[in-house]
């Protein structure tokens, strides 16, 4: 066989070679700027939620306390990618029905996020399983009926006008001020057995 023929019959390989190639530095590009958005937006959420703080009650920046949300927002970030590339590669259709759908599916997976959420900084934290227990039960029903309030109408516009590599980035954007809320809550003035929270208990008694 010539050369040339052959050269010819493996070109059409090879390309899909190169596009293979391609496509998988566009994906891990995409999972790169996914977490590096989601860790910055916990970060940034938390870093305002506690310069509110500071105004009302003095108290003084947690350094550690920031890297344990932006530590949650690592872990999310990688949950949220499988998750919308899951969801977008079934439901791909930009018809109302499909809309609906992927909305409620996005909203079954909340609470599957919110426990990731909470479990990662248990971890952080160290706390025993049944701190970790009463916690979620005490502060979940809170978070997840702030996400009910935002979400639906929120992913409506993302399912139907945003491009699925920019998906989790408007999903960041838009959560911001969730995450000022979610840092509220998690490290708020009591926890479940109302005393005195540790981190804002040992602020205050330093000062």
């Amino acid at each position: 066989m010539p050369i040339w023929l052959k050269q010819a019959m493996t070109a059409p390989s090879k390309l899909r070679y190169v596009q293979r190639l391609r496509d998988s530095a566009k994906s891990n590009q995409v999972l790169l700027v996914n977490i590096a958005t989601t860790v910055g937006v916990s970060a940034t959420g938390d870093m305002l939620q506690q310069y509110s703080a500071y105004f009302t009650d003095r108290l003084k920046w947690d350094g550690r306390r920031t890297g344990h949300m932006a530590t949650s927002g690592l872990t999310l970030g990688v949950a949220s990618h499988v998750f919308y590339r899951w969801l977008d590669g079934a439901l791909p259709a930009r018809t109302p029905a499909v809309i609906a759908a992927k909305v409620l599916v996005d909203q079954a997976f909340s609470p599957v996020l919110l426990a990731l959420f909470l479990a990662t900084l248990a971890v952080l934290e160290r706390v025993s399983w049944r701190q970790f227990v009463r916690e979620a039960a005490d502060k979940g029903p809170r978070l997840l009926a702030a996400e009910l309030a935002v979400w639906p109408v929120a992913q409506t516009l993302n399912f139907r006008y945003v491009a699925p590599r920019y998906r989790l980035v408007y999903v960041n954007c838009v959560s911001l001020g969730l995450d000022v809320y979610s840092s509220g809550v998690k490290y708020g003035d009591t926890q479940t057995d109302g005393v005195a929270g540790p981190n804002r208990r040992a602020q205050k008694g330093s000062k």
